[in-house]
């Protein structure tokens, strides 16, 4: 369970109920993820969340279909069902197939060969690419 309660723009301190209207009205569920919900708790937080994200896409060079690809494959290297999710639905808005989601998430080729060198899985001694561990003896 969560120390952090999910709030909902009503229910949110009213420093952070603006700008979780701004990440609602983005989001293509028009409601903001589980993770802004917590971060509204306090504003300070969701505020440089924020100001962080937007430097990202203003001085960023990568195009936001290859950002989330690395996404994808990094949730996926890691573990984390949740960004998995996330990146899931993103890599499908930002032009990715299915199939080519499927190996992003299982480190098989997608198929384009830049993005494949990109997200190759390594093993420990960096020296050959492998399929890492799925987080099964891991704590999230």
């Amino acid at each position: 369970m969560s120390r952090f309660p999910n709030h909902t723009i009503d229910d949110a301190p009213e420093g952070s109920r603006p700008i979780l209207q701004k990440i609602a009205d983005s989001s293509p569920t028009k409601r903001p993820l589980n993770v802004h919900a917590q971060m509204a708790h306090s504003p300070a937080v969701l505020a440089a969340y924020m100001a962080l994200r937007a430097a990202t896409v203003e001085h960023g060079t990568l195009d936001p279909k290859v950002s989330w690809a690395l996404n994808l494959a990094t949730a996926a290297t890691v573990g984390n069902l949740y960004m998995i999710g996330i990146a899931s639905r993103f890599a499908l808005i930002n032009g990715w197939t299915e199939a080519q989601i499927t190996a992003l998430r299982t480190g098989s080729t997608t198929g384009d060969a830049k993005i494949d060198a990109l997200t190759a899985r390594r093993s420990p001694d960096r020296s050959k690419p492998t399929l890492a561990r799925r987080g099964s003896d891991r704590r999230h």
